[in-house]
């Protein structure tokens, strides 16, 4: 709060806070007593105050007191407007509504679809726009219908690709900001990938600059920003002294910093979710790669052979399903003292690679991997000419699977106490994402088109 222009504190008894608390959060008392307690002392917050009010229980005399304030704040920062409240303009003397207003970027990928819904359903006054591309925006259009306002245009385009009308328009309404565009796919070669993760997120970070109602805005990087780093891995970590196993560890670090840099002058909260796979419920994925080229080969493997691993596979596998990092994101980020922090959204509990695989096998009724090859070997054959382009996607697995790092919690652990929110273990939801495998795949994967990055899928 000493970053900002002016601090305002209006002190209320401790049971007062712990029923608003509780109300607003839905957290039970232990929470809300904890919370409370974690806060900094009322005499620190009174030595930085620019304004204070004194409950002395005169409703008359803290009816002056609040009216001074509130004219003394508007008249250094403007009218307060608080989204989705009625607003009394000092002109006409009308009440007007203030309708928070969200953008979304990433659309169609998997994350951002599910955000988006999640958005739709839980926020149903907030007014949604969601970027895409040009080719991809019928495709909104259609799953959105008039639930949400489709912009045409480019993460990495100067003013995200919209005109300067449409650009103006966007920033004056604009509260939050979900920014989920990025390259996602391991394998992506540089140059795509710092087009798309480092000067898209500069794109975003500027326009969060030109929205004065700003309130929020989400960065999605994600917990591969460790590199090489060994051991635990905690969430102000960043520049650590790793490096990098890829271009999409290495762009999503760089997008990181961006990010980092600009929070001192902006309410910006970092998610960093592990390896997303599917719906721990339905099992529901959009693409087959990551750890899937493995599960897929192994839950299809007929041939009655026991295939070796890529790598001794020993290292914990960080999987996280979907649902649990839509649902953490939201909880997270609608919270007020979450700007400024980054938060681990991984299993606290993540199974051995090896075991992983093991357990496929069983759920398939296929054979279990046996053995390994060496990862310096594992590496060379993925890398030889005619197999490099297909084999990154693959190649950047084997790193995955003997990476030995554990990533710290506790500001995700803290942020969810009290809710129903917590990351189910894989060993649960493992056979519902092997079924939907199974479902979907009739025969055994076959190197495809479908297996090379496409440079025009910001998702």
């Amino acid at each position: 709060h000493l970053g900002m222009a002016a601090l305002l504190v209006v002190a209320a008894a401790e049971d007062m806070q712990m029923t608003r608390l509780m109300a607003r959060d839905s957290i039970d008392e232990p929470a809300a007593r904890a919370r409370i307690s974690a806060q900094a002392p009322l005499a620190d917050k009174l030595a930085a105050a620019t304004w204070v009010i004194q409950n002395d229980h005169d409703e008359a005399h803290l009816a002056r007191e609040v009216e001074r304030v509130v004219a003394e704040v508007e008249a250094k920062f403007g009218p307060i407007r608080v989204p989705g409240a009625a607003h009394r303009d000092r002109v006409t003397g009308r009440n007007t509504r203030v309708i928070k207003t969200t953008l979304v970027t990433g659309f169609p990928a998997f994350s951002a679809k599910r955000m988006i819904e999640k958005l739709l359903v839980t926020e149903p006054e907030t007014k949604l726009y969601v970027l895409a591309q040009q080719q991809f925006a019928d495709d909104a259009a259609k799953q959105f219908g008039s639930r949400a306002e489709i912009l045409v245009g480019d993460i990495c385009d100067m003013d995200l690709g919209l005109s300067s009308v449409e650009y103006r328009a966007l920033s004056r309404e604009l509260s939050w900001i979900h920014h989920l565009a990025g390259i996602y796919w391991m394998g992506i070669d540089e140059k795509t990938a710092r087009n798309v993760n480092v000067t898209g997120t500069r794109t975003v970070i500027d326009l969060a600059r030109d929205s004065p109602r700003l309130e929020r805005v989400v960065h999605w990087s994600t917990a591969m920003v460790s590199g090489d780093r060994r051991g635990t891995f905690y969430e102000e970590d960043l520049e650590a002294g790793q490096k990098f196993h890829n271009a999409y560890e290495r762009t999503k670090f760089e997008a990181e910093k961006l990010v980092r840099a600009a929070m001192h002058k902006l309410p910006i909260t970092i998610l960093r979710p592990g390896i997303i796979v599917g719906d721990s419920k339905t099992g529901e994925i959009d693409k087959l790669d990551g750890p899937y080229y493995l599960i897929t080969l192994i839950a299809t493997n007929m041939s009655g052979m026991r295939l070796p691993l890529l790598g001794r596979a020993e290292a914990p596998l960080h999987l996280v399903p979907i649902d649990y990092v839509v649902e953490a994101a939201w909880q997270i980020a609608r919270r007020d003292d979450t700007a400024g922090k980054t938060f681990h959204l991984v299993d606290p509990a993540p199974m051995r690679a090896r075991d992983v695989f093991d357990a496929v096998a069983e759920y398939a009724h296929t054979e279990k991997p046996r053995g390994h090859i060496p990862r310096p070997i594992a590496r060379a054959v993925l890398r030889t000419p005619g197999l490099s382009r297909l084999g990154r996607g693959p190649l950047a697995l084997v790193d995955v699977l003997d990476h030995p790092v554990h990533y710290d919690q506790t500001n995700t652990a803290r942020a969810l106490a009290g809710t129903p929110v917590q990351c189910p273990a894989l060993a649960d939801y493992l056979p519902v994402l092997v079924q939907y495998v199974l479902d979907i795949t009739k025969s055994p994967i076959r190197p495809s088109s479908e297996d090379i990055a496409d440079p025009l899928d910001r998702g």
